[in-house]
């Protein structure tokens, strides 16, 4: 099984994507950290993240057709701006949609 260290030294498995191998050695993020993807679609990172351990994962797209749940992963139809402030998070990505905002 490939696992890598990082910095604060928590042991993961390595992923299949090396976006996500840069953003878990170099964030301190853990398997139960709170992550958001703003601007997921139908949450294929979210998914990936999933597949190698995470929980507690969380996206928001109003583009969707509908909300999305499977298991740790639920994907909300609407704005980051609607979500609650009980909804806070650990890490917040914007991958392939910052540069659409």
């Amino acid at each position: 099984m490939n696992k890598f260290m990082t910095k604060k030294g928590i042991i993961y498995k390595k992923s299949p994507n090396p976006f996500f191998d840069l953003i878990i050695s170099r964030t301190g993020i853990n398997y139960n950290s709170k992550i958001l993807d703003v601007g997921c679609g139908v949450g294929n990172y979210l998914l990936a993240l999933k597949r190698i351990g995470f929980k507690n994962l969380i996206g928001v797209d109003p583009y969707i057709n509908k909300e999305i749940t499977d298991g740790d992963v639920k994907i909300y139809k609407k704005t980051i701006n609607e979500l609650t402030d009980s909804q806070k998070h650990d890490f917040i990505m914007f991958n392939h949609s910052f540069e659409h905002i």
